[in-house]
């Protein structure tokens, strides 16, 4: 095995797993695991890219700051990190492969931390020139609707989301100056909605003018590449169906709809495989992703020192700090 553990996702809670670790605390440590993080972004932070993400109350955040001081660690303790988005994770004898489009890794134990939708490539930058939009409740789209039908130099967007997106799509059925299409990502629990395409979003770019999107899907009626003005996230859709998860090949317990169930220990049904964050269902927030990654971390450091050595190691999840 190239690596102990392999994390899947760059975002707050695939970091906390990967430094948790990585992150030998005690000096009767018996085993300095081998982590790598594959994360399909062009930087690892997932949402944490975008904007602060409020911790659990207004006023506590998780910024750039804190981000950055995850990535360091990562550094500090070893954590190898590559940005590429992976394909297929598979069991194989003794351990899990992980299938990029730039080759294999192996591993003894892996973290699934992907997140409720896949990053792309430079998405917080097109999100910050306000060419990748979401918002957070019905009366903030009907707002954002009515500025862009009001903006003459927007004629197009598209709207993609999880199956249920389809009940935004619903929501805004009626006369607008704009075109709208609408795309839903896969796993697909019911039959296809009219006025709703389905399929996954591979592509995400500027065109070379920096004047438009460049989306590309593929889908069941093949792939299809165009350009739209806009793209509006439908976080309210993801929520509801796992569609982040479609290169998870192990059978594992999972929730009605989709999501991964793991245990308390945020290990899952499948020996040596863990999950932590958005994967796991909601409530989605920063305070459950970096928990849940630094329960998942943990108890995958467990696995691996068990494995490798015959023992349990010493080592306390917290021990006493000075600033």
């Amino acid at each position: 095995m190239e690596y102990d553990i392999i994390v899947i996702g760059g975002g707050p809670a695939g970091l906390s797993a990967a430094v948790r670790a990585a992150w030998v605390a005690a000096p009767a440590a018996t085993y300095r695991a081998r982590v790598l993080v594959l994360d399909a972004g062009d930087a690892p932070g997932g949402l944490a890219r975008w904007q602060p993400l409020v911790i659990n109350t207004p006023g506590h955040v998780f910024t750039k700051r804190e981000l950055k001081a995850l990535v360091t660690a990562c550094e500090a303790f070893g954590v190898g990190i590559r940005q590429e988005r992976v394909l297929a994770l598979r069991r194989i004898d003794g351990g899990f492969e992980a299938t990029t489009e730039h080759g294999s890794y192996r591993a003894l134990a892996a973290v699934i931390a992907a997140g409720c939708r896949l990053g792309h490539p430079g998405e917080h930058r097109l999100f910050h020139h306000n060419r990748v939009l979401w918002f957070h409740d019905t009366p903030r789209l009907d707002y954002l609707m009515q500025e862009l039908d009001a903006n003459s130099t927007i004629d197009t967007v598209c709207l993609c989301g999880a199956e249920d997106v389809a009940a935004t799509q619903r929501h805004l059925d009626g006369p607008r100056r704009l075109a709208l299409r609408t795309f839903a990502e896969p796993p697909y629990a019911g039959p296809p909605v009219p006025g709703v395409a389905r399929g996954r979003l591979e592509r995400l770019a500027a065109n070379a003018a920096q004047s438009r999107l460049v989306l590309r899907f593929a889908g069941e009626d093949g792939v299809q590449e165009f350009e739209t003005d806009v793209l509006i996230v439908d976080f309210n859709a993801y929520q509801k169906r796992a569609a982040s998860l479609g290169f998870l090949e192990p059978a594992v317990r999972r929730l009605a709809n989709g999501f991964v169930d793991p245990d308390r220990d945020m290990h899952c049904d499948v020996p040596g495989l863990f999950a932590a964050g958005d994967a796991t269902g909601a409530p989605f927030g920063v305070v459950k992703a970096m928990s849940e990654g630094t329960l998942a971390g943990f108890a995958a450091y467990d696995y691996v020192c068990r494995a490798r050595t015959g023992a349990a190691p010493n080592l306390f999840p917290f021990y006493p700090y000075e600033i």
